[in-house]
């Protein structure tokens, strides 16, 4: 698993909770999932989107020094993890999956560098009528120390 690197802490955060996410949980779709299409990605694609698909983005950041004369800081990094599906029950499903996916990774996650998990919000967000996109907002932060 990837160790996160002081210069790049926004990306390699990014990224590696989209690994752990791709690599824990099995696409529905994936015998007919286009090669152009990603079950999980860090941001809205910009190709051909076939739901249900994992959206992982940056959320905030925020950091402070650990004490005069020293360069160590204490970041808190916040991340928004978006299901988004066509079918409430698949949202549901896949939306308990991504919850217990990082849960049951945080030893990885804490060897690379991201300690103090703390899910801040679980919210479901539906579109209306039949060909509507149900979304479960998943929000959270770690805490990565550096230095």
């Amino acid at each position: 698993m990837t160790v996160i690197n002081r210069s790049k802490a926004i990306k390699d955060t990014v990224l590696l909770v989209r690994d752990v996410l791709a690599s824990g949980i099995t696409d529905p779709i994936s015998a007919t999932r286009s090669s152009t299409s990603k079950f999980v990605v860090t941001s809205w694609p910009e190709r051909i989107t076939q739901y249900p698909i994992i959206t992982v983005e940056q959320q905030g950041w925020s950091a402070g020094y650990l004490g005069m004369g020293t360069t160590d800081t204490l970041s808190k990094v916040g991340l928004e993890l978006n299901v988004w599906t066509q079918k409430v029950e698949q949202r549901d499903s896949l939306a308990g999956s991504v919850l217990a996916v990082i849960e049951t990774t945080r030893t990885a996650l804490v060897a690379s560098g991201l300690h103090d998990l703390r899910w801040t919000n679980v919210s479901s967000i539906n579109a209306e009528g039949k060909a509507g996109i149900h979304r479960t907002l998943i929000e959270g932060t770690f805490i990565y120390p550096s230095g």
